[in-house]
């Protein structure tokens, strides 16, 4: 079954990434595993947490990004951070960005080459 919802992106960014309200399940119902990406974090109630990261250019070189995606991309990863039990880094620079750079262990970084 797929369940689609027209929200405008800055809503969602706000009730989820900066505020950090009502968790997936209350828009999709109940599911073992989301997996999030990019621009928005919910929260989960009970699923474990997937996040896919592809870079973090904004921790690298915010100077070449617009600020206001620099603020929603750190609101993110922060609840990421804190919330997801697995990241997909696409490729092993992700994942020694995202050791050094946030801090996330090892241990919770896998490594899914993008397939064409």
């Amino acid at each position: 079954t797929i369940k689609t919802f027209k929200f405008p992106p800055i809503f969602l960014e706000r009730l989820w990434n900066k505020f950090h309200h009502f968790p997936i399940e209350n828009f999709i119902g109940d599911v073992d595993i989301f997996i999030t990406s990019d621009w928005i974090e919910p929260p989960t109630k009970k699923a474990k947490k997937v996040t896919i990261l592809y870079d973090l250019v904004i921790y690298k070189y915010p100077e070449e990004t617009h600020p206001r995606i620099v603020s929603v991309q750190k609101r993110k990863l922060q609840w990421a951070k804190k919330e997801s039990d697995v990241f997909i880094c696409i490729s092993q620079s992700t994942k020694e960005d995202a050791i050094k750079i946030l801090d996330i262990p090892a241990n919770k970084l896998k490594v899914i080459h993008p397939g064409i």
